[in-house]
């Protein structure tokens, strides 16, 4: 997410399973005012998004942690993974956690979700032992039918999985006009040039690999430097 007063950036990054594909594929930008509700963002990203790609799973941070917001990822019909904002209220479920005798993981069942005085669908919260912070739980809600413990570390896993999205994020600055606008429809343009060109790189690197019979999750054939000063010789040829 980015911030171009008076709008901010939301983008969706797609990711493939890991037997298939590697890397991840900006699917497109969205640009809204700030006061924008966050269930309305997601609305529309989901919305935007099935028109190109088939929706596994939608997994999030902890912004977006909100009933409003589960509920309309739950009207989508998609399977989600969103972690709390704060485990305050889950102190018992932390606590039968750490007093069980042998896991370590547990799993708060088919917990109702409310809204505006109806119930929208039923919840299952998973707790399991924080990855930074000693003696702390990540507490993370899921949709998801039949949750039971021993499923808890795969999809905490699937989860650890979308900081992929986040280091190719990274990535895309590589790919971003050097300029020093602070006008913010050029900062926007950028972005999304940026994002564009990076989509290059990567759909470049999968065909490469496709033809060459090499697997999709080697090392890129391309580098983003490599692949930059090809477009410039495409795009600028005298330049």
């Amino acid at each position: 997410m980015g911030t171009f007063a008076p709008l901010q950036l939301y983008s969706k990054g797609v990711i493939g399973p890991a037997s298939e594909e590697d890397g991840v594929s900006i699917l497109f930008d969205l640009f809204v005012s700030t006061n924008t509700p966050r269930a309305e963002i997601v609305d529309r990203l989901v919305t935007e998004a099935e028109q190109y790609v088939d929706i596994h799973m939608v997994m999030a941070d902890r912004e977006f942690d909100g009933h409003q917001v589960l509920h309309t990822l739950d009207e989508h019909d998609v399977t989600y993974l969103i972690p709390k904002k704060k485990y305050t209220d889950d102190l018992e479920g932390v606590s039968k956690v750490e007093n069980h005798p042998i896991s370590d993981v547990g799993v708060e069942p088919d917990v109702e979700l409310w809204l505006d005085g109806e119930l929208s669908h039923e919840v299952n919260i998973m707790y399991v032992p924080s990855r930074n912070e000693d003696g702390k739980y990540t507490v993370i809600s899921t949709n998801r039918n039949g949750v039971e413990p021993e499923d808890v570390r795969g999809l905490c896993a699937r989860y650890d999985r979308r900081w992929e999205i986040e280091n190719e994020y990274k990535q895309i600055k590589k790919f971003l006009p050097t300029h020093a606008s602070t006008d913010y429809r050029v900062r926007a343009f950028s972005f999304v040039f940026g994002c564009l060109l990076y989509n290059v790189w990567r759909l470049t690197d999968y065909l490469l690999k496709l033809e060459l019979g090499i697997p999709i999750r080697d090392k890129p054939l391309l580098t983003a430097g490599e692949t930059i000063e090809l477009l410039a010789c495409i795009l600028v040829p005298d330049g």
